[in-house]
């Protein structure tokens, strides 16, 4: 891997591991054109830490109050109200899903990243399914407990490459009612977990036998962090405009486009 080939997935990953467009279907189908197929575990670590701590910083606030509560006394928690527990407990109901299902289907689940005429198949769905998210309008609600559930489920769905985790949660989360600032700080808590997580299951991956130069990683981590920073941020301001199911018409036509230049 090129030094230009790690900025270029550094950039990929950040840009599109937050908007609903599937950060693991352009990487597949990046590594796909440039022929880097055996990049190494140590790749996939770095693009990931990079994208965690733009969500870190970007969400520090909640991140932090969730922390306090986590690590207060019995009494300092019951002072923090109901709000802190029941995003914590709802983290954790959101992230069981994906986990049950991410170590039930392993092996089927990681062949399916090798083949971008799949991946492409399933962007396409993914844009049919934000475009449906246009038929809910209103001001929505605040999320129930059973909300992070579903959130939780369609979560779980998008481990395959190609079905966008945010756009998989926030795109429920609107379906489900929610106001559509909530449904995308509740896909943005999930994300913490889900990146941290997919980062942790790679460790063990990297071998000695890897060839790619340390500074052409902490190229990469900067990279997806500064564009996930910038997505995070456009994320934002977009879905506050109503303007989350136009993603939908980007998914379908590059969907289109990459089952027809990878089935060829």
């Amino acid at each position: 891997m090129t030094l230009f080939q790690g900025l270029l997935l550094g950039a990929i990953q950040g840009t599109t591991e937050f908007l609903p467009v599937s950060s693991s279907a352009h990487l597949v189908f990046a590594k796909s054109i440039f022929g880097i197929r055996t990049a190494g575990a140590s790749l996939e670590v770095a693009l990931h830490l990079g994208t965690l701590l733009s969500v870190l910083v970007l969400l520090r606030k909640d991140v932090v109050g969730i922390l306090a509560y986590l690590f207060s006394s019995r009494r300092k928690k019951r002072a923090h109200g109901i709000d802190e527990r029941e995003r914590v407990l709802g983290i954790i109901v959101g992230t069981l899903p994906a986990v049950i299902i991410g170590l039930t289907f392993k092996s089927a689940l990681e062949s399916t990243f090798s083949k971008p005429d799949f991946a492409g198949i399933a962007l396409f769905l993914t844009g049919v399914f934000l475009l449906v998210t246009r038929r809910k309008s209103g001001e929505g609600r605040e999320a129930r407990k059973r909300d992070w559930l579903y959130v939780g489920l369609a979560q779980a769905v998008a481990i395959l490459p190609g079905i966008s985790r945010s756009g998989s949660t926030i795109g429920t989360g609107i379906l489900l009612g929610l106001r559509r600032e909530t449904a995308l700080k509740m896909s943005f808590l999930l994300s913490i977990v889900a990146i941290a997580g997919a980062a942790v299951v790679e460790l063990p991956k990297i071998s000695q036998a890897e060839v790619i130069a340390p500074a052409y990683l902490i190229a990469s981590a900067i990279s997806s962090f500064l564009f996930g920073c910038l997505s995070v941020l456009a994320l934002f301001r977009l879905v506050r405009r109503g303007a989350f199911e136009y993603f939908g018409v980007y998914c379908l036509v590059a969907g289109v486009l990459a089952s027809l230049y990878f089935l060829r």
